[in-house]
Parts: C-alpha cells; sequence; structure tokens
C-alpha cells in the first residue's frame, strides 16, 4: 500500500556521543529508504563509504546490492517506503552507518504536515548542532576522547572528499555546522535543476 503523501519533520541524532550531534530537516514519507540513506549522508555530511541499515519495528532494512556479507536485512531498502513503516508522531528508528565503526542515529518524527505546507525543495535542513564524527575514525569512544580534548587550531585531522574528477583536503571541526552550505549541498545533490531555475529567476 502507497502512503498519502506528507511531509515529514524528522530529527537525527548520533547515539552514545558525549559530543551533541544532530539535524532536523524535511523530506517526503514517499521515499523509499535507501533514498533516505542518501539524504541523510548529505544532511548529516557523511561521505557514503560504507554500509548502512536501518532498524525499523524490529525489522532490519538494507541494500540487497550491498556485498558487505555480514549485514543481513529482512527488506530491501530500494522498495521499501518511509510512510508504510513511519506513520507515528514521536516514533523512532535507528540507522546505522559504517559496521566497522558503528555509527548508530536515532531517527525521530516530529511532525507530519501536508504535502503542500512548505514551498522549500526536499529534503531541507531546518537546524543542527556540530559536525559528525570524521569517516572511518573508529567508532564512538575514540570520538568522544577527541571531541573532548579538541584545541581550535591545535588538534588537526585533514579529511579528504571528492568533489567531482578531484579531491579537497580540509581541516576537520568537530564544532562546526553551517545550514545554508548544508541546504545549498542538498539542493545541489537531489534538486539541481529546480534549485538553478529558483535561483536564476531571484537575479
Amino acid at each position: 500500500m502507497k502512503p498519502t503523501p506528507k511531509i515529514y519533520k524528522l530529527t537525527v541524532c548520533l547515539n552514545n556521543s558525549d559530543h551533541p550531534f544532530w539535524r532536523t530537516f524535511l523530506t517526503k514519507n514517499t521515499i523509499n529508504f535507501y533514498r533516505l540513506h542518501l539524504e541523510l549522508q548529505s544532511v548529516l555530511n557523511w561521505n557514503n563509504e560504507s554500509p548502512f541499515r536501518f532498524h525499523v519495528n524490529d525489522l532490519v532494512i538494507g541494500d540487497p546490492q550491498e556485498t558487505f556479507l555480514t549485514l543481513k536485512h529482512e527488506r530491501n531498502a530500494r522498495s521499501t517506503k518511509l510512510g508504510t513503516l513511519l506513520n507515528e508522531e514521536s516514533q523512532s528508528f535507528l540507522y546505522e552507518y559504517d559496521p566497522v565503526s558503528k555509527w548508530q542515529h536515532t531517527i525521530t518524527l516530529n511532525q507530519t504536515y501536508d504535502q503542500h505546507t512548505f514551498d522549500h525543495l526536499l529534503p531541507h535542513c531546518l537546524d543542527g548542532q556540530n559536525s559528525r564524527p570524521p569517516e572511518n575514525f573508529g567508532g564512538i569512544k575514540k570520538f568522544n576522547k577527541f571531541a573532548k580534548d579538541f584545541i581550535p587550531g591545535i588538534s588537526k585531522i585533514e579529511e579528504t572528499v571528492v568533489m567531482g574528477e578531484h579531491e579537497e583536503k580540509f581541516s576537520y571541526d568537530p564544532y562546526y555546522f553551517d545550514k545554508d552550505h548544508t541546504n545549498l549541498q542538498l539542493n545541489y545533490t537531489f534538486n539541481f535543476k529546480a534549485y538553478t531555475e529558483r535561483r536564476d529567476k531571484k537575479t
């Protein structure tokens, strides 16, 4: 059964972190869980380098095309719609990214809206705090210690991000969060044509 089209306001936060890391964003309930994974990677600024799975209502949802064989799942993320399993406000579920570092996030449905409530291109980030851990960092305990001991300008970790056909290196800052930059990244990733058309009309 297809879910009635709605807009969901979701909050996602990193579990067991002494360094608060979360985002609140809007998305459609008609997307599948694989699309939700891609949106989470972008809104959380992960680099989509590792396998993932969701745990919803005692079900495990994953990608059958993933070759990491230890990730067993019961539902196909590419064919399971978000709104078929998540439809009650305050309902929560688990998003696990990277089975080695085991980054676990709790996602909560804060509120549902009529599909025409907002003029935002979706997904759209509403708020957040701090930066996600570095990729392949080794787990939450190591990250908690790093964030606690972090001294701006002295503590340094470089990350490499693939940008099109080239790579860029930048210094990691656990306190960084820029909502406008996050939404720009979301628009370029998921709504490039619609975003550029809107932008050009304003100029």
